[in-house]
């Protein structure tokens, strides 16, 4: 799904850019686009980037308490 119009950034290419290790929505704007434009994209990039680091700490949770 397209999260940023204005530079056809999808949902799929901004979840590979925070596995790559882009943890900054400045950071994200640089490299990819997604809200440097118009800004309408910003808020839902910034929950997808916070729902990327609530899901891996529950990942290292549950890996941690398996092992």
């Amino acid at each position: 799904m397209y999260v940023c119009l204005c530079n056809a950034v999808t949902d799929t290419e901004l979840v590979e850019a925070f596995e790559a290790g882009m943890d900054d929505i400045d950071e994200v704007g640089v490299m990819l686009g997604a809200g440097s434009c118009c800004g309408t994209c910003r808020v839902f990039v910034e929950e997808l980037l916070n729902d990327f680091h609530t899901s891996k700490r529950v990942e290292k949770k549950t890996l941690f308490y398996e092992a």
